[in-house]
């Protein structure tokens, strides 16, 4: 399973306890997995010493080489021996980051990137790659932080807006993410994502009309736009059109079957429409997806630094 964050994401809003489980999850410790990555080489693959005439340019130079030609393991064996000459490198911890994010080990790139963050708080991509890192491992609220940080340092970036709002729409924030969100619009008003987590910020404020309007336009370029359509469909329950909701989370949870919301608000429009059988189904379906979610992200959690020997 991928864990997505933006683009093209339903990732809904759970029922409310396990939203707020999900948007709260207790940030791991971090300095002393940090220390235990960058000082102790022997968690990387064990290697010779390096030669005196290796340097560190060569090393990331070779990575970056080696990982082009479709050789991760061996880009990354010199990664660990580029980070034991130099541990706190900017050039190194980047190269880490980004191999980390390119490799899905989202733990290892924000061992990375907070020393990067915090060495050089004025450097917007740095905090935009640890929000995207703390997104990918269910951490909504301290990506929402850095994610703020990274739209002030550069304001003119959608991506990063949008990125927030969608932070911000996990933990029940949803006027900051309305307000994020209007930013990412005024950038590029006919972006789709913005357009569907827009809808789904404005909803959960309880402008249903508005987010109807919204959820549309994002339909009008991508039909099947899961996000949108559970924002239709969770709309059209509380105005009590369970069929008009049947339809349009039927497709949703088809487009993303993984899709908590969707599940969850199909069953309670079922259940409204006599399907007893259907609504448990689906409300099985939910929380069957929340569970796969949070075990995708102790896989995560469960991932060895990038070049030991335990690396899948």
């Amino acid at each position: 399973m991928t864990f997505r964050w933006v683009r093209g994401s339903s990732d809904p809003l759970p029922p409310k306890a396990a939203r707020k489980r999900a948007g709260r999850r207790p940030v791991p410790l971090l300095r002393a997995a940090l220390f235990s990555l960058l000082l102790a080489p022997t968690t990387l693959t064990a290697q010779p010493e390096a030669a005196p005439t290796e340097s560190v340019r060569s090393l990331l130079d070779q990575a970056r080489t080696l990982a082009g030609r479709n050789q991760p393991e061996a880009a990354a064996e010199a990664l660990g021996r580029a980070i034991t000459l130099a541990p706190n490198s900017e050039d190194v911890l980047n190269a880490y980051a980004r191999f980390s994010l390119g490799r899905s080990n989202p733990i290892q790139a924000i061992l990375a990137l907070e020393p990067l963050a915090r060495m050089h708080p004025g450097e917007a991509e740095y905090a935009y790659l640890l929000g995207v890192a703390r997104m990918q491992v269910g951490e909504m609220a301290q990506a929402a932080e850095v994610l703020q940080d990274a739209a002030a340092l550069d304001p003119r970036r959608a991506l990063t807006h949008i990125g927030l709002g969608l932070a911000l729409n996990r933990v029940d924030r949803f006027e900051e993410a309305r307000e994020a969100l209007a930013v990412a619009l005024r950038l590029e008003p006919g972006n789709v994502e913005a357009l569907a987590t827009m809808s789904e910020a404005v909803e959960g404020l309880g402008d249903l009309d508005e987010a109807t309007r919204l959820a549309d336009r994002a339909l009008a370029v991508n039909p099947d736009h899961p996000t949108a359509l559970v924002t239709i469909g969770t709309a059209r329950v509380k105005e009590g059109r369970f069929d008009e909701a049947r339809e349009a989370l039927t497709r949703a949870v088809a487009v993303e079957t993984q899709s908590i919301k969707g599940h969850y608000q199909l069953s309670l429009a079922l259940a409204r429409l006599g399907d007893r059988e259907g609504a448990e189904r689906h409300l099985q379906f939910s929380r069957e997806a929340q569970a796969a979610i949070e075990q995708h992200i102790e896989r995560l959690r469960a991932q060895p630094p990038l070049g030991s020997r335990a690396e899948p």
